[in-house]
């Protein structure tokens, strides 16, 4: 069973689907839902040839994912400011490189970077020293 949720912004449309069968539209670490989102907003630009950007969400996964980062990212900076050493995180997707880069960006000693090729690149939080 299944329920879709459907909200339109200027440029946004969020899809939320509630879904007894998440983990297929899931898949491992988010690829299949990654990967849904992708073709979505391909097939929505080549239709409308303007970029509106849709974003879906199954069972809450993303929010609860960046809830996820927030934490790690907030206990990480605390671990890089304190040590003044390089952390290095595991491979993630766009989506959550770019949450943990717009997190990170609210501590003023502290700076990332992604590095590595797809599918695995990853972030180092760094330490930002005052000289």
């Amino acid at each position: 069973m299944s329920e879709i949720k459907v909200q339109y912004t200027e440029s946004t449309i969020n899809i939320e689907i509630l879904s007894s069968n998440d983990s297929l539209l899931i898949g491992k670490h988010g690829k299949n839902l990654q990967a849904l989102n992708w073709i979505i907003n391909q097939y929505v630009y080549k239709i409308t040839k303007e970029f509106i950007e849709v974003k879906i969400d199954i069972n809450n996964y993303q929010k609860k994912r960046a809830k996820e980062l927030e934490k790690l990212v907030k206990n990480i900076a605390g671990e890089v400011q304190k040590s003044k050493i390089d952390v290095k995180l595991t491979s993630m997707n766009s989506y959550e490189r770019k949450i943990v880069h717009h997190l990170a960006s609210e501590y003023s000693n502290i700076y990332t970077v992604s590095e590595g090729e797809e599918p695995n690149r990853y972030i180092v939080i760094k330490y930002k020293s005052s000289k």
